[in-house]
């Protein structure tokens, strides 16, 4: 699974460096001047963004679940808290 995370980060991050590095506009052409609107192109921005939001929350739930099976004795295979790191007095994390 934190495969597939890096995976999405690094498809995002060429997504934005392609868009950055690319000529996105077509210029207009007259007689004595040359128009040209110079706008980035926000869905391939928005998209990157997307998809960064959802590896981000596929981490964050992974980290929960583990976090969980570390601390709940039900979820521990029956570890005993101090073979875990944690006191038998401490109350949380």
């Amino acid at each position: 699974m934190l495969g597939a995370v890096g995976e999405a980060l690094a498809f995002a991050e060429g997504l934005v460096t392609t868009e950055l590095n690319a000529a996105t506009d077509n210029p207009l052409v007259f007689d004595d001047a040359i128009l040209s609107g110079r706008k980035l192109s926000r869905a391939a921005i928005a998209l990157a963004l997307d998809v960064i939001g959802i590896a981000l929350a596929t981490l964050a739930g992974l980290a929960e679940r583990r976090i969980e099976r570390i601390v709940n004795p039900d979820l521990s295979s029956g570890s005993r808290p101090s073979s875990r790191g944690i006191r038998a007095s401490s109350p949380g994390l």
